[in-house]
């Protein structure tokens, strides 16, 4: 178990698995959670395994003792939600609106919120992702900001809401219908945009085939023997999607599914076995990082110890080397709270989220509101110096990129830590930086395949990935939640942390019980049942805006979205203090 919120008190009332799994997540990493169960069904291991469970009758008791946190659901009725906060006047009020939590089950949350709508075929039922992904979410949004409000000691009340947090988790179609009017709709068994990325039946097994770039392209056409120049530009893969397929598939069905996945991967290509819950749990990069004692998604590591230190969210320089999705969501989040949050682009490598729209595309804008930009080559000697300035007075760097790429520019942990002591690293990757897979390369729909979400969702034995790359999206939140454990680790306990987050196990996280049942259902919904993207969008964008909390002590300010290399004059000329 982690101890990064040794010593904290947590009350919890909540009757959702959301609001549970908030909870769950304090309570995996060090803090003491004395939770009210009204049923037994409230105490599910996913949730509750490192809690003291308590009866209803036991509350009074129980209020006697002082809490740093109180964290309550919509399930919690008015009268006890007045009378607990009287009894607990110090602690943080953390209450989760999320509509009727007694019935804010997995498949009410998908089907309302847009979720549904992405996920299954065109022309039939909509598809609930499998396991608990919209629950994971909100559960790790909400202990994000408790751990916000204990580390700046924040006694306001602080109201989180789920629906804000499930619509942004499809901020990439959302922006396009906010842009282009156009909204996104069921699209197969198959990744929205990218071609190739989707799952077909080897000799034994599924196996998921990726090649979303040119590169990657060349290399799997002339190993399949599907070479053509009408498939050399993205518009002709699009434009013949169907018949690649085809030829991959008649290709692939022949040949063993672990095969497929070794040899891919040794050409970089994102191919992954697409596993069972019962294949997950036996799987030997998991048992090797020792996933299943920690059953958090990510690795730390201590640094050094030194003395406590606290900065204001507004002081902190976090240094951004990330790119796509999941990393840039994670430091937009601090940004967001105020925190000074430096974008690093290569010059002849921007972010591929950019496209051919630069600043303005939509998702980009998203992702990297509120931050800083600058350029810098890594491999240029005058670059590094003016990168190990940036390093000197940051205080938190957060990289998505293979683990070997940080090594080849010679920016190891240690290298790093050489330069500023006082460094957190966060780095979020595909398999995690151990392991006999952390050199293996994965898009979103590479772990839900692999992580078991996809086995679990679809019409029948063919595995179905999700309509959107959710693993991406909490990849980008459980990053965030490490890091903001780690800083308060470093207020309380003076120490300074590696993180080390593997989306595998998001993905794996993410099947919530599933993990662990013989056979877990797979669920539909009528098409008529689900809300759309557009739909939901419009509705919660009129309540809430951009973000998903209230609190009178936490800051609410949108600027867009950095050019590249925006700030290049501000940074680059030494003023980096």
């Amino acid at each position: 178990m982690n101890e990064s919120l040794q010593h904290v008190r947590v009350l919890e009332l909540t009757r959702s698995v959301a609001g549970s799994y908030a909870g769950g997540l304090l309570a995996m990493n060090g803090a003491t959670v004395h939770k009210i169960v009204a049923l037994p069904a409230d105490a599910s291991p996913f949730t509750c395994a490192q809690k003291k469970l308590h009866e209803t009758d036991e509350l009074m008791t129980i209020l006697l003792q002082p809490f740093d946190v109180v964290l309550m659901d919509s399930a919690t009725d008015m009268h006890t939600q007045q009378f607990v906060k009287r009894a607990q006047k110090t602690a943080l009020h953390c209450f989760l609106q999320i509509g009727n939590a007694l019935e804010a089950t997995e498949e009410m949350l998908q089907a309302d919120h847009g979720w549904a709508s992405l996920t299954g075929k065109s022309d039939d039922d909509a598809l609930i992702i499998g396991g608990a992904p919209a629950s994971v979410v909100i559960g790790a949004h909400t202990a994000f900001l408790i751990g916000v409000a204990l580390y700046e000691e924040i006694r306001t009340p602080l109201t989180i809401y789920s629906e804000e947090i499930l619509v942004s988790a499809l901020e990439g179609a959302a922006t396009q219908y906010v842009h282009k009017r156009a909204e996104r709709r069921r699209n197969g068994n198959r990744h929205q945009g990218l071609i190739p990325m989707f799952i077909t039946k080897a000799q034994q097994d599924f196996i998921f085939i990726g090649a979303p770039t040119a590169e990657k392209w060349e290399l799997l056409a002339r190993w399949a023997e599907v070479e053509n120049d009408a498939y050399n530009t993205d518009d002709g893969r699009a434009k013949n999607r169907q018949v690649i397929e085809q030829q991959l598939a008649a290709w692939a069905r022949p040949q063993l599914a672990d095969e497929l996945f070794f040899v891919g991967q040794a050409f970089r290509l994102p191919f992954a076995k697409v596993q069972t819950p019962e294949q997950v749990r036996a799987c030997p990069q998991l048992q090797e990082r020792g996933y299943f004692k920690r059953r958090i998604p990510w690795k730390e590591r201590v640094l050094t110890v030194q003395a406590p230190v606290h900065k204001p969210m507004r002081k902190l320089r976090i240094l951004d080397l990330t790119s796509m999705w999941a990393g840039p969501y994670c430091s937009r989040l601090f940004a967001d709270l105020g925190a000074e949050v430096i974008k690093i682009e290569a010059p002849h490598r921007p972010d591929g989220i950019r496209k051919e729209q630069g600043s303005f595309a939509p998702f980009f804008q998203e992702l990297n509101r509120n931050k800083k930009a600058i350029t810098l080559n890594l491999q240029q000697q005058e670059d590094k110096v003016q990168f190990e300035e940036l390093v000197r007075t940051a205080d938190i760097l957060i990289e998505n990129f293979s683990p070997r790429v940080m090594e080849n520019f010679g920016y190891t942990a240690a290298a790093l830590h050489a330069v500023n002591p006082s460094l957190h690293i966060t780095s979020l990757s595909a398999f995690g930086q151990t392991g006999d897979y952390k050199d293996y390369v994965g898009y979103g729909p590479t772990l839900e395949a692999m992580g078991g979400l996809a086995s679990i969702t679809g019409y029948g034995e063919t595995p179905w990935l999700p309509g959107f790359s959710v693993s991406d999206f909490a990849a980008g939140i459980f990053g965030a939640v490490a890091t903001m454990f780690a800083l308060y680790s470093a207020k309380t306990r003076g120490t300074v942390k590696r993180i080390d987050v593997s989306q595998y196990e998001v993905a794996v996280t993410m099947l919530g019980n599933a993990l662990y049942e013989r056979a877990p259902k797979q669920r539909s919904l009528s098409a008529s049942s689900v809300k759309t993207v557009c739909g939901r969008l419009v509705e919660n964008r009129t309540k809430r805006g951009a973000f998903f909390y209230e609190c009178a002590e936490l800051p609410e300010e949108l600027h867009e979205a950095p050019t590249l290399g925006a700030h290049n004059t501000l940074y680059k000329r030494g003023e980096t203090v």
